[in-house]
């Protein structure tokens, strides 16, 4: 910071700030009374030769002498707005004005570790009076110039009300009670209205969630009972097939039962088992375990022939009937482990929302 300081002071001692032309605002350089070195740049001849510039070659100057010194600087063009007015039609703290011309401007930013890019204005001289001037900003008014009427409290309205019931004739009076009941009757019945609007509006999303969900599961339950009693065509088998696994196999997702990465149908068969023997209508000897309901299917299912079954049918059809019946049954029994591998609040979101359980 105080190199930059002796550099600007060295500029405001040595250079001179070329003043614009009055009616075109023109920076013009007496070239011909100047004998500039040709060797040299310009901003060296500004520095050593000429000592003659605008904010261009002050903001150049400051900045290669701050680079030349390994101190990072930038060079900023832009423009400065001086005639500003507070915009009152938002708040006295919004200023508005105009952007012209002579308006534009050159000036430096060095960069502080810690802090960023602070500002430094290179050029000199009287420069600030004529870009900042005091007179054209219009300081916003203070309460004293825009009073705010007062406004009269409850209590004084009330009285001025009854001041003027006194004045009204019994026929003027009756009216005026009318008019206010019928004023008080219109707010309840809108009051009501928004009550019962909104109430409405929240019952219709909860029956339209609650319609969602329960058509999905009439959708899964009509699957598997198709399914079951071969009451679908032979043209479907392969359809009904397909829908079964992929409601299976996203079911095992939702329960963290995904097959693992390179684990084949047999071996997963197998890791499944020993999760949910009670699945392939095995009753496990496990004393005390709630979590597991006893078992009340009619038959095995053998896990191993069952996913060999699947994968068949993912690789281009051939399932029976009978092992569409089967996978069925699988599915059907997979369900209800929901309980066993998702928690309550979980539960409510994949039914009524994803429509999943």
């Amino acid at each position: 910071h105080a190199y930059i300081l002796e550099i600007l002071e060295y500029m405001k001692d040595n250079c001179v700030f070329l003043e614009p032309d009055e009616e075109t605002l023109d920076i013009i350089i007496d070239r011909e009374n100047l004998a500039e070195d040709a060797s040299l740049g310009a901003i060296e001849n500004f520095l050593t030769v000429t000592k003659q510039g605008y904010c261009v070659q002050y903001a150049s100057a400051l900045c290669l002498l701050l680079r030349e010194q390994g101190i990072p600087a930038r060079y900023v063009e832009g423009y400065i707005v001086s005639e500003l007015a507070p915009d009152r039609s938002i708040r006295d703290t919004v200023y508005e004005g105009y952007v012209y011309d002579y308006n534009f401007h050159a000036w430096v930013e060095v960069w502080y570790d810690g802090i960023g890019w602070v500002q430094y204005e290179a050029t000199t001289g009287d420069y600030y009076d004529r870009m900042y001037p005091v007179d054209k900003i219009d300081p916003p008014q203070s309460d004293e110039d825009d009073p705010i009427p007062p406004v009269g409290s409850d209590e004084e309205e009330e009285e001025e009300e009854e001041e003027e019931k006194k004045e009204m004739t019994d026929e003027e009076k009756q009216a005026y009670e009318e008019e206010l009941r019928r004023k008080e009757m219109i707010k309840k019945l809108i009051r009501f209205a928004i009550l019962l609007g909104s109430a409405a509006l929240i019952g219709g999303v909860i029956f339209l969630i609650a319609f969602l969900a329960a058509r999905s599961e009439k959708k899964r339950d009509l699957l598997i009972r198709r399914a079951k009693d071969g009451d679908y065509p032979d043209s479907e088998r392969r359809f009904v097939a397909l829908r079964l696994i992929d409601e299976a196999t996203e079911l095992l997702a939702i329960y963290g039962l995904s097959p693992l990465p390179g684990e084949m149908h047999v071996a997963y068969a197998h890791r499944l088992f020993e999760v949910m023997p009670t699945v392939f209508g095995v009753l496990p000897n496990i004393e005390g375990d709630d979590s597991i309901t006893p078992a009340s299917f009619s038959y095995e299912m053998d896990p191993e022939k069952l996913f060999l079954s699947i994968a068949a049918e993912e690789f281009g059809g051939g399932i029976s009937r009978a092992e569409v019946k089967e996978l069925a049954e699988y599915f059907s029994r997979l369900r209800t482990q929901k309980k066993r591998f998702v928690s309550p609040l979980r539960r409510f979101g994949l039914h009524y929302f994803r429509h999943k359980l």
